[in-house]
């Protein structure tokens, strides 16, 4: 069994007994006798270290960054509340602040029935990301899987890389147990272990531990299965610059069977798993295995196909897969080429490469040895005729240098979309049925009518019939009308039913939205903390930087938002995109802004009626077209922003003012903006009254989004802190706009705050009339399926 340190490796003991009995090793090392395997491990001649061991992994706990991180989101999403006097407010207040009360509340509003369950395991798995992440100097990477039957030299190929030949095990029988992340790159502590354990907490480990861990061997079993146990994987950081930000991942040979003893995890099952994190798979087969197995070609079709393709859910462990984000890139690798002549080697080669014909995404075959550098070069053979650098660099170029956080980041945000999407198509259907239900009720209205003027005339034309005749037509009659009136108030019972159910839902998804918008909120606050570690300028400053751009939209379209749909080669937003802020008007134009970030490679500008229909889009513009501070329409740049052009619309919101006309300017420090909009998110009143009493202007403030203090609060539907600004300041100041030209009452209707509509109404009445710097009026700002229910809510006022 190799040993990490060379003493060991090279020493007397062990060298001599290399030299004298068996040959030199061939890219695996001899199988160790009992005696050889106790002798070398320390972790099974000695209990105590074993033991010692094994209580600092299963003692650690998560950093206190992660619990920091993990009591904030619990703060947005699962506030708990105490009992008081008043039980029920108790559970009023839970219910709106603890998503996963709400949840089991109002589980049958959820189209997802397993929401709140997924959601908690991808929140768990991105605080272990950002725990990763902020330990690694080099935060971003590509994930590079390493895969394939057992003994097909896997950690040999990946020793050879990191030029550590004796850095993870390898034997000729199945050694890897628990799955390796090797990072290369420039490292200032050099060689480091780290292992995961069982809660997500990382270990610090010694380097020796890894060569010490494997499948146990016939009569070795013992502490080192135990140690295995409790560990989910390895972390190695080497200091090689050949593969910078690259993290390759060591896993079990997929067809070893597990020892129905033992306690761990099959390796089919954790290969599986650790094989689909990466971007590109290099999938090795050895030369004697002459072929590929239909399981191979199985397995391989499968981590080809898109993630949207594949299924959510692993069928023997029931656990989310965490899976690239588009389709894998393999290469396909035959190892131990030494091992066969030219043309053994060549015939294996050719056949290999008629079969990947029919497997998707692989870009390359070639054949190799890790014996030593120049068999390396004596077997190597691709289809491409490039060598083995060029072939990676290739597979991984157009592949996003990406956080290890951002793909857990988009899997719960998509989360909340998926949830809002289909409950809106759920909105939509009981529309359909509601509208369907409403036109049989007029028609039943309209019927009954007709009855009765119909049996009026009967009577007015035939009053001498016979008494018993006439008790026979009038029962019929009294039956015709008593089924319509039977069915008008059927359709009526459903028309209201149903328009009940839409409320519900329109306050599910509107609830939904709101949790969401303070978790993005919090993700953008925290995210960028991990950026310290980043030891190139370049790389650190892209997650900040962004590229102004305008949009010029005529006047006379009226209800509309221009929106931007931007995309790089792995994400995209959802169409049609992000909306623009508006700006200024000028010579009939209105000018809407959007800071862009500038690792997008494409964009589309469309133009967004209220009800979320788009009209129009324009041309796609890339790469060289996206210009910072450039105005644009649907079909052109049209040059840089004339900054000199002012607005001579007249204003019907208040304008914001300027926050340097302000004398105290000490008091506009940052800190305090950031102080005042966590005091609303919070909805901590005291902490709000402190900060308006340090201040004489609450409207100079703007957030990332350009809303004010008072906008904002009206947005995430905060009637405190609303009530505090107009006793703070008059009720102007839900009538001064903010940089998106909206007040108060715009805000609120544009989140769907109908509740904050309603107050802000009570206290200003006026405020109904009042339009939006660009023109529109309330109303334009709610979608159509909830213009209605804002029309009642405004008239009982």
């Amino acid at each position: 069994m190799a040993l990490l340190d060379n003493k060991d490796f090279n020493g007397d003991e062990w060298g001599n007994e290399q030299k004298e009995d068996t040959p030199k090793p061939r890219g695996t090392v001899t199988e160790c006798t009992r005696s050889t395997f106790l002798r070398l491990n320390p972790y099974e001649c000695s209990p105590e270290k074993a033991l010692d061991l094994m209580g600092k992994i299963c003692q650690a706990l998560p950093s206190d960054n992660r619990k920091t991180w993990m009591t904030a989101i619990d703060n947005l999403l699962f506030r708990e509340f105490q009992d008081d006097v008043n039980s029920d407010e108790a559970r009023r207040l839970k219910e709106h602040n603890n998503l996963e009360t709400y949840f089991f509340t109002k589980r049958d509003l959820f189209c997802d029935k397993d929401f709140i369950y997924r959601l908690k395991e991808e929140i768990s798995r991105f605080l272990l990301a950002m725990d990763k992440q902020a330990k690694r100097l080099s935060p971003k990477a590509v994930y590079v899987s390493v895969a394939g039957s057992f003994s097909a030299a896997k950690s040999t190929l990946l020793n050879y890389l990191a030029r550590c030949p004796n850095l993870l095990p390898v034997d000729n029988i199945p050694t890897t147990v628990i799955p390796t992340f090797l990072h290369c790159g420039e490292f200032c502590d050099g060689l480091s272990v780290s292992g995961v354990n069982k809660i997500n907490a990382i270990v610090p480990l010694n380097s020796d531990v890894l060569n010490c861990i494997s499948h146990p061997k016939d009569g070795c079993e013992g502490n080192a299965a135990q140690i295995a146990a409790s560990l989910q994987h390895f972390i190695v950081q080497v200091p090689n610059q050949d593969y910078r930000d690259l993290v390759f991942i060591d896993t079990p040979g997929y067809d070893n069977v597990q020892d129905s003893k033992s306690e761990l995890s099959s390796d089919r099952v954790v290969a599986n798993k650790y094989m689909q994190l990466g971007e590109v798979v290099l999938w090795l087969i050895p030369v004697n295995n002459g072929s590929l197995k239909g399981s191979e070609i199985d397995i391989l079709k499968k981590l080809a196909l898109p993630e949207d393709s594949q299924k959510e859910k692993d069928s023997k462990e029931g656990e989310t897969s965490m899976r690239a984000a588009h389709s894998r890139k393999i290469i396909l690798l035959i190892t131990k080429a030494d091992l066969k002549d030219k043309d053994g080697r060549m015939e294996v080669f050719d056949l290999i490469c008629s079969q990947a014909e029919n497997i998707p995404n692989i870009i390359d075959v070639a054949t190799i040895s890790t014996f030593d550098s120049t068999k390396w070069q004596e077997c190597w053979h691709s289809r491409s005729g490039y060598d083995f650098d060029t072939i990676l660099r290739k597979a991984t170029s157009d592949i996003p240098l990406l956080y290890e956080t951002q793909r857990y980041v988009d899997k719960i945000l998509k989360l909340f979309n998926d949830e809002c999407n289909e409950s809106e198509k759920t909105f939509h259907q009981l529309e359909a049925e509601r509208n369907l239900s409403t036109s049989v009720h007029r028609s039943a209205v309209l019927n009954l009518q007709k009855t009765r003027n119909k049996h009026k005339l009967f009577w007015a034309d035939h009053e001498n019939l016979q008494k018993d005749i006439s008790l026979i037509i009038e029962e019929q009659f009294r039956k015709e009308v008593k089924n319509i009136e039977n069915n008008l108030q059927w359709e009526n019972n459903k028309a209201t039913n149903l328009s009940s159910r839409m409320d519900d839902i329109q306050k599910h998804i509107s609830k939904l939205k709101e949790w969401e918008h303070q978790l993005k909120d919090w993700l953008k606050d925290v995210l960028p903390m991990l950026d310290y570690h980043e030891t190139k300028p370049s790389v650190s400053s892209v997650r900040h930087k962004t590229v102004r751009l305008y949009f010029k939209l005529s006047k006379r379209k009226k209800r509309v938002i221009p929106h931007v749909h931007y995309w790089t080669i792995a994400r995209e937003t959802i169409w049609p995109g992000e909306p623009m802020i508006f700006t200024k008007s000028e010579k009939g134009n209105n000018i809407w802004q959007f800071d862009l970030p500038d690792w997008a490679s494409g964009v589309v500008f469309s133009i967004v009626q209220s009800d979320g229909t788009v009209v129009s889009q324009s041309i796609d513009f890339i790469n060289s077209d996206i210009k910072e501070y450039h105005v644009y329409n649907l079909s052109r740049c049209t040059g840089l922003l004339d900054r000199q052009v002012s607005s001579k619309k007249k204003r019907i919101c208040k304008p914001a003012p300027n926050i340097a006309e302000f004398s105290n300017n000490t008091l506009a420090h940052p800190l305090f903006s950031i102080d005042i909009f966590k005091a609303i998110e919070m909805n901590d009143t005291s902490r709000l009254f402190e900060c308006l009493s340090i201040r004489q202007d609450i409207t100079g403030m703007f957030n990332r989004k350009g809303m004010s203090a008072v906008t904002y609060a009206a947005h995430i539907g905060s009637a405190k802190s609303l009530e505090l600004f107009v006793r703070y300041g008059g009720k102007d100041a839900l009538n001064i706009a903010d940089k998106r030209g909206f007040n108060a009452l715009h805000s609120a209707a544009s989140s769907l705050m109908f509740e904050t509509c309603a107050a802000i109404l009570r206290t200003d009445a006026k405020l109904a009339e009042t339009l939006t710097i660009d023109g529109r009026s309330t109303i334009d700002l709610i979608p159509q399926p909830f213009k209605e229910l804002y029309e009642k809510i405004k008239n009982k006022l």
